[in-house]
Order: structure tokens, then sequence, then C-alpha cells
């Protein structure tokens, strides 16, 4: 409590314009690509990934001297070796769901902000909904106080009688099924129902249902961009050879077919470290995807001499909180990334 004062104090103090001009002066300075998932309506409680939220964010950057680009211009001056304008930031939206291009999208478009959003194809194709939303809506939906889920050499033990602890499983849940054997996946969802005595439905309900490709045709014109985030949404680095080819390469085919413009520039599912590998790397290369993005949390460094670092673009999930949002775009952060780097 007394910490998250403390920051409340002193960081919006510290990333006004005229330190973060010193600071940046002496440091160098970062790109933020900020990343966010489902977006709720502003009067839904409990809530703070909301249009309202979304709006005040992107204010404060357009009043504060930033930058809006997109991932694809990053790659750009990767490759070419360019310039992007001090306090650059971008903004990424992952999975396609139909919040994102009904409540997200417009504000981005008002702003003038041309972020991406990465699309699950088959998911827009009508032949699945994403397996962590399945996961989700077992969860959220069962009558059962408490369920025994895990591996058979391991299970846990998850009450699920409050809204706090239906999350948590969420979560636990779904952090275990990224690591088990992908082949196993459809087995491992249904025997998630039939622990939780949900049935999954063929389609998904209304709060998971994807966007559709005529709206995303209707959002590329007003410059929101598009690029892949595979077939299926699979882990990758879990996957053969054979499939990690197919979810990328076909993917990119999907909305090369779909949209007039989409960006060459792919999402890996889940994307820490250990969900991709060099073999993607090298499939994205082959396919003429210019670059990609991760999910490791810090700010872009223009100064990187790291290889290949056009395909491990980090990110940063959107903060919640307003303070760590204003930490997270500002040299406040980076500063912060650089002292960990050099005690490592």
């Amino acid at each position: 409590m007394y910490r998250q004062l403390i920051k409340d104090l002193l960081v919006p103090g510290l990333a006004s314009r005229w330190i973060s001009s010193i600071a940046s002066g002496m440091l160098g300075y970062g790109i933020p690509i900020f990343m966010l998932h489902r977006i709720y309506p502003d009067n839904l409680p409990g809530q703070n990934q909301t249009p309202a939220y979304l709006r005040k964010c992107l204010t404060y950057l357009k009043g504060n001297g930033y930058h809006f680009v997109s991932v694809a211009e990053i790659i750009q001056s990767v490759i070419h070796n360019t310039t992007l304008p001090d306090k650059s930031v971008a903004f990424t939206i992952d999975d396609g769901f139909h919040d994102q291009a009904s409540l997200a999208a417009p504000i981005f478009i008002e702003f003038k902000c041309p972020a991406t959003i990465f699309l699950i194809t088959d998911y827009l194709d009508g032949k699945l909904w994403p397996w962590f939303s399945q996961v989700q809506y077992m969860i959220e939906t069962t009558k059962v106080r408490a369920i025994e889920f895990g591996t058979t050499q391991e299970k846990t033990s998850y009450p699920l009688a409050s809204d706090k602890q239906k999350r948590y499983a969420i979560h636990a849940i779904s952090e275990l099924i990224k690591r088990i054997d992908w082949s196993r996946l459809d087995t491992t969802l249904a025997a998630l129902s039939n622990i939780t005595e949900v049935e999954i439905p063929d389609d998904p309900p209304d709060h998971y249902k994807p966007m559709t490709w005529s709206l995303a045709r209707k959002l590329e014109e007003q410059g929101i961009m598009f690029g892949p985030h595979t077939l299926t949404h699979p882990i990758l680095s879990r996957v053969s050879d054979e499939q990690s080819h197919q979810e990328i390469a076909q993917s990119w085919q999907r909305l090369k077919q779909e949209l007039q413009n989409p960006a060459p520039v792919f999402c890996y599912p889940n994307g820490d470290q250990s969900d991709y590998g060099q073999r993607e790397i090298e499939i994205l290369k082959k396919t003429d995807m210019l670059g990609a993005v991760s999910t490791i949390p810090m700010q872009y460094s223009p100064e990187s001499t790291e290889v290949d670092i056009a395909y491990n673009l980090p990110r940063y999930g959107l903060p919640g909180y307003f303070t760590d949002f204003l930490m997270y775009c500002s040299w406040i952060e980076f500063a912060k990334e650089k002292i960990r780097k050099r005690l490592n």
C-alpha cells in the first residue's frame, strides 16, 4: 500500500516532459509496445481495461509529446537502420475478439493511432473458439464448488466458491495446459468439461464471439492494421515442425486473402521465450514475414544489437493502473531495464 502511494506521488513528476527530456538525453530511449486483449464496457464493475481507461492513456500520450507508430514501422526502422521520433509508442491487440473491434478500435482511430490487431484466423473463419476462452467459460459458468485437475502424476485442488477463486483457477489451469503435449489439448479440454460439468458449445457464446472479416476490412480502411496470430493459437514450441509451419504460413495466407494490406508482422501465441524458437523465426523468414512480437516485458531499444531483434520485439501488457502505465511508457522503466541488464 505504502509502496504504491509513493509511486503515485513520485512517478507523475519523474515522467514529466522536462525531466523525461533530460533523462532520455543521458540514457538514450526505448520504445514501449503495449498489448491489449479483452476490452470491457465502461459500466462493467471490477474491470479496468475499458474504453474510458484506454482513452485516458491515449489522451496522456497525445498531450505529452508522444508519437504513435505502428509495429511495422518499428520493424522497418530495424531493417533499414533508421531513427523513429523520440517518445514513440506502439499498441497491439491479440486474438480478434469482437469487443476489440467494437470498443477499442474506434478509440485508436479517433486518436489516429495505428494499432495492430493480431488475428487467430480459424477463429474468424468460424472453425473454433480459442482454447483459453473455453477454459474461462467452463470455470466461470460451473456450479461445482471445487475441482481437482492436473496431470496423471499430480492433481491440484481448486476451490471455486468465489469469483476470486475462479479467477485464480482460470489462470493456473491455463498455465498448466500451455505446458502439456499439444496433441492432448482436445482430451484435456474434454476432461475439464467433465470435471466442471459444463458442456463446451460448438459456437462461442456472445462474450467470446470474434470480429468478422468484413468488420476487419472496414477497420483496415480507417487505419487499423492486422497481422497473423496462427490458425488455432497453439504453443508453437510444443508442436511438430509441420504444424508450426502450417500455423504460421496458412494464417498469413488467410490474411492476404481477406484484407487489402495486412502487416507482415507475426504474433507468437503466449509469446514467452520458451513458447517459440529459432525454428519459428526461420519459418517466418521463409514466409516473407519481416518481424514478430513476443510478450517479453520490456521496452524495445533502438540501440539493441540482439540478433534477429525484429523477430523478438518485446511488449508490455497494458497496465490497468495508470501510474504503472506512466512508468512503462517513460524513461523510468527504460532505466530500470538498463540497470537489471548490468546487474545480470
